[in-house]
């Protein structure tokens, strides 16, 4: 029965120890944690530059990929017409490298579909339409702006 009093006795009492604690010091939690941050960044910050649109993020990722298909289109074709100049006559090598090179157009006409889908579905999010609207991927009259301290984005 002792044994059972003095582990609930030091519960309670580390209970109340950690709970008190943190109340007592969260008074000044927000100015200690701004502290640290500006002693670790500065004023400056991480200086990761502005933030950027996560639409126009998910563009450019969009746009490496269809690039990088792109280099596989080339080399496609590359390969297909090693196949062709090494056929010496062989026609099943000529009709395996015609039909690479069929299949790498077809492809070809695919990513730059894909690109100008792209481009267009972009252009539409951010307001920047018509004909005397924006500079590419830059920010419209449309478009919401966002601005810190005199730098907008």
């Amino acid at each position: 029965m002792k044994s059972k009093f003095l582990i609930a006795t030091f519960l309670i009492l580390a209970s109340i120890l950690f709970v008190s604690v943190p109340a007592v010091h969260a008074v000044n939690l927000g100015q200690e944690i701004g502290g640290q941050l500006n002693a670790a960044a500065g004023n400056k910050g991480a200086d990761f530059g502005a933030a950027k649109d996560p639409r126009l993020i998910v563009a450019d990722i969009i746009i490496i990929v269809l690039q990088l298909l792109g280099i596989i289109f080339f080399a496609l074709m590359v390969y297909a017409g090693f196949l062709w100049m090494t056929a010496s006559g062989n026609e099943e090598k000529v009709e395996t490298s015609k039909k690479i090179i069929f299949q790498a157009v077809i492809g070809l006409a695919i990513i730059l579909a894909s690109y100008s889908i792209t481009i267009f579905a972009v252009r539409i999010s951010m307001g920047d339409v018509g004909p005397n609207y924006g500079n590419g991927w830059g920010v419209t009259p449309l478009a919401p702006q966002y601005c810190n301290q005199g730098s907008c984005y």
